[in-house]
């Protein structure tokens, strides 16, 4: 199964943030940037996602949402180059 790469960059109230966590499948990769990141907060329930789906954030959004309180979920922060590498090894990404 190859994996898909999911961008998404809408807060947790846009009809498209519920659309691209439905989508998600065991090895696909999210990238959450943007207010996409709110998704992070204990104010808002992370819900379940497949086993094995990689979930990445960029760390200057985490930056500006800096009040956060700690992440529901395990993700790794990367920057933009991380991002590059990530599209450049997975190919072109969902964008929600």
């Amino acid at each position: 199964m190859n994996s898909r790469l999911h961008i998404l960059n809408k807060p947790p109230d846009h009809p498209r943030h519920g659309r691209c966590l439905d989508a998600l499948e065991a090895g696909d990769v999210l990238v959450l940037m943007e207010s996409g990141v709110l998704v992070l907060t204990g104010g808002t329930r992370f819900p379940s996602i497949p086993d094995n789906v990689q979930v990445y954030a960029i760390g200057g959004d985490l930056a500006t949402y800096s009040q956060m309180p700690a992440p529901e979920v395990a993700f790794e922060s990367i920057d933009y180059r991380g991002f590059i590498e990530l599209v450049c090894r997975i190919g072109s990404p969902l964008n929600w």
